[in-house]
């Protein structure tokens, strides 16, 4: 506000969420005088806004904004740096679609004068520890910066519409140049980077001129995902979301999320509940689910996906393509091994091996080999490797480092159903086993731990944040601080790779400078 206090605006538009959903209609505004009982009261732009009404594009009541702190939080700094101004509030629904969103943006473009200053009043990451927090930030602050109206939709923000009206105002004025002021969390604020569940906040101005079109992307690695046996009872006798309830806000904030699907999406009927039953079928219903979640894309490497033959392969396939949702690798490495996605101008690359085949690694290598030429960032899954078994075999190693030298830029691998060491090799990482995501191995503590890897993608760097998981009663959740802290030590002490990368490791997250 103090950069901006010379300006003088003769109207200041302030959106905000609707936290509380109310009133009629996806956009209100209100007629209310903002401190009336003193000598400092705001007055509103009435005639703006009765134009708005008139329009049909905003409703009119007072009511919801009793209670609005995106708004009456902010109202004193209007009137204290702008005192002889005049406001228009408007609250935003998370209902609002694009093409609501986008016509009242158009209206707000034509109706207001050439020195409006508009506001946007919104938080980001919510109840998130401060590591996923800055992990989601990163993203967040790509989408302003690049205008980019695609990844609104997977963002963490409070209101996803009321970021795209104000990024609609703005592109129409030309000041699509985004400048970041400060980007900080509530942990940081009050010292403790041990709170759960935190908000960040991203502060910057809008200027005239180009958006800042950086090739970056975000994506998050989880490990195995079984939604049989005991995961499909809990989801009949509670809710589909029961298993992820813990751990939602943490899917929803990157560009692409990716796991390994331990089981076909089908019409079959399951086989009994048992825990020796290790023929899986998941309910096909579960796709749109799935992608509802924040998952876009799924390893089929594994030694699960034919457990009902290649019509229950087939049915993966459809279920998968119908709900738009990505799927890469076969039981027979020879199907589909690779698939290649496309986020702000960068390609990534995904190739899957089905190592317990025995045969078809050649066949990977030539895939990667072709592929490198052709994207920016090419990763690897792996299912291989001995079940319950905490270290990994010379063969994987070895097959490890030729993925990377046929130009892999990461391995996540997958089976042994633990985690298992990290290894650095010519600036790529290599993930062994990133053990289970969801899974219903509830006969050991090493079986209800994973890792989740989020990688931050830039033009100069690439960042590996770890993220340790666990599972209670069929809920997967991120690991408390003090918990994380300790999963990283010990990871770290057996991990191969520099005394820095351990450190950078223990600290939960190591970058690479290209």
């Amino acid at each position: 506000f103090t950069r901006i206090a010379s300006q003088a605006p003769s109207v200041v538009v302030l959106l905000s969420p609707n936290n509380f959903a109310a009133g009629k209609g996806p956009f209100i505004a209100t007629n209310r005088v903002w401190n009336a009982s003193t000598e400092k009261a705001l007055a509103p732009a009435e005639s703006i806004i009765h134009d708005l009404v008139q329009q049909g594009v905003v409703n009119l009541n007072d009511q919801p904004f009793e209670k609005e702190h995106g708004i009456f939080n902010i109202i004193p700094y209007i009137k204290k740096f702008f005192p002889v101004t005049t406001v228009i509030p408007i609250i935003v629904k998370d209902t609002a679609s694009d093409t609501e969103v986008d016509a009242l943006g158009a209206v707000l473009s034509r109706v207001l004068p050439a020195d409006a200053l508009v506001i946007g009043s919104f938080d980001f990451s919510h109840y998130l520890p401060l590591p996923a927090a800055e992990f989601h930030d990163t993203k967040s602050i790509t989408v302003l910066k690049s205008f980019d109206y695609e990844g609104i939709k997977t963002l963490d923000i409070d209101s996803k519409p009321g970021l795209r009206l104000l990024l609609k105002i703005f592109d129409a004025q030309g000041a699509r140049h985004f400048g970041l002021l400060n980007h900080s969390n509530s942990a940081k604020v009050v010292g403790d980077a041990t709170i759960m569940e935190t908000t960040s906040y991203i502060t910057g101005l809008f200027t005239q001129g180009e958006a800042i079109q950086e090739k970056a992307f975000t994506m998050l690695a989880v490990g195995d995902l079984m939604l049989d046996r005991n995961i499909r009872k809990v989801i009949k006798d509670k809710n589909k979301w029961y298993p992820f309830q813990k751990i939602l806000r943490f899917l929803d904030g990157q560009d692409i999320t990716v796991g390994n699907l331990e089981g076909g999406l089908t019409n079959f009927k399951p086989k009994p509940l048992h825990p020796m039953n290790t023929t899986f079928t998941f309910d096909e219903a579960l796709a749109p689910f799935l992608k509802k979640l924040g998952f876009t894309t799924f390893s089929l490497a594994n030694n699960h996906t034919r457990d009902f033959g290649a019509k229950g392969f087939a049915q993966t396939k459809e279920n998968l393509t119908k709900v738009g949702l990505h799927y890469f690798g076969d039981y027979f490495n020879q199907d589909h091994v690779s698939v290649v996605q496309e986020v702000r101008g960068v390609k990534v690359g995904f190739v899957g091996y089905h190592a317990l085949y025995g045969k078809g690694f050649d066949a990977v290598l030539k895939e990667l080999t072709k592929l490198r030429s052709s994207v920016d960032f090419l990763v690897v899954m792996p299912h291989w490797g001995i079940e319950y078994n905490n270290g990994f075999s010379k063969l994987q190693q070895k097959q490890a480092h030729a993925m990377i030298d046929a130009g892999a830029d990461l391995v996540l691998g997958g089976h042994p159903h633990v985690i298992q060491p990290l290894e650095v090799y010519k600036n790529a990482m290599i993930f062994y086993s990133l053990g289970n995501f969801v899974f219903d191995q509830m006969f050991s503590v090493a079986t209800q731990q994973g890792l989740a890897v989020g990688i931050s993608f830039s033009p100069h760097e690439v960042t590996y944040t770890i993220f340790p998981t666990r599972s209670r009663a069929l809920q997967v959740a991120l690991m408390n601080a003090k918990e994380r802290a300790t999963q990283l030590h010990i990871i770290a002490a057996r991990s191969i790779m520099s005394p820095a990368h351990k450190i950078q490791l223990q600290q939960g997250s190591i970058t690479f400078k290209k």
